[in-house]
């Protein structure tokens, strides 16, 4: 009898062993914490558990994967009989670079201004996985010298909302005569004596424009442009009843006819077919014609 007792005490201190040794601990661990915004994701590959006698369901997954932040996605982990909850913060990121493309090439002549002829809508398409269209955002880094012709390398860039840059090196073509040391010296000479000289006023019926002539054959004109009122200066010749205004450079961009304004005299007035308003004009740093 005894032996049976203890035969039988054997048997339920082995079951109870097996049994009592089974403990419930999944051990979740997040393998994801950051999404990219607008990319596919599995919520089932965020975490991973001790051993595949688990399973896990999805209680609830408020994650808005087209929206950038910070969300919640709640797990219950069982086994047999038992479970637990365990909740987990996810953030939906941009990580993603723009794309930037150089769609036309910029050609620019000698002398022009590359800052005031910077137009990125015109020859670059920038776009982003999450801000869409962001040409206008192009930049540029460095100063372009546009005294000498030729092909000069320029760094433009383009940043996202999310601080994502991209850079892209390209070419701009700069045409027309070198501007040389000596002419540059040349020109502030002449404007020096320009200044120095007072000139001679003469009045035009253009909206109260003036014009000064140098005795060294320079002038300075003031002419409307849109908002503001802007000198013009260049070389002119006179005739029996007329000046020939010869302008450094055209009034309007592309179009050369507009570097000469011929200016009809009366005396101490002088009169101008049309109208000096120039509000197409696209400033240019200032050098001599060649």
């Amino acid at each position: 009898m005894t032996r049976k007792i203890t035969v039988i005490t054997v048997i339920l201190l082995i079951f109870c062993l097996i049994g009592c040794g089974e403990k419930f601990n999944p051990q979740p661990v997040q393998k994801l914490t950051k999404l990219e915004v607008y990319e596919n994701y599995d919520p089932y590959n965020i975490i991973s558990v001790s051993d595949d006698s688990y399973s896990i369901n999805i209680v609830e997954n408020n994650i808005d994967i087209t929206s950038l932040g910070s969300y919640t996605i709640t797990y219950r982990i069982s086994r047999n009989d038992k479970s637990e909850d365990f909740s987990y913060t996810v953030a939906v990121a941009d990580t993603t670079k723009p794309e930037l493309t150089m769609i036309k090439d910029y050609y620019l002549s000698t002398g022009d201004d590359f800052e005031e002829c910077f137009s990125p809508e015109e020859h670059f398409t920038a776009t982003d996985n999450y801000d869409g269209n962001i040409t206008s955002k192009v930049t540029y880094s460095g100063s372009v010298n546009t005294y000498t012709a030729g092909a000069k390398e320029v760094e433009f860039s383009v940043t996202d909302s999310s601080g994502n840059k991209t850079v892209l090196t390209a070419l701009v073509y700069v045409e027309g005569t070198t501007v040389t040391e000596s002419s540059s010296e040349e020109e502030n000479s002449e404007k020096s004596s320009a200044e120095e000289d007072d000139g001679t006023l003469i009045y035009l019926s253009d909206s109260g424009t003036y014009l000064y002539l140098y005795e060294n054959g320079r002038f300075t004109i003031q002419i409307n442009d849109c908002d503001e009122t802007v000198d013009y200066q260049g070389d002119y010749g006179t005739g029996e009843s007329q000046y020939t205004l010869y302008l450094d450079y055209p009034l309007i961009d592309g179009d050369p006819e507009s570097d000469t304004i011929i200016l009809y005299r009366d005396g101490n007035t002088l009169s101008y077919e049309g109208s000096l308003n120039t509000c197409s004009l696209k400033q240019g740093t200032y050098y001599t014609k060649q």
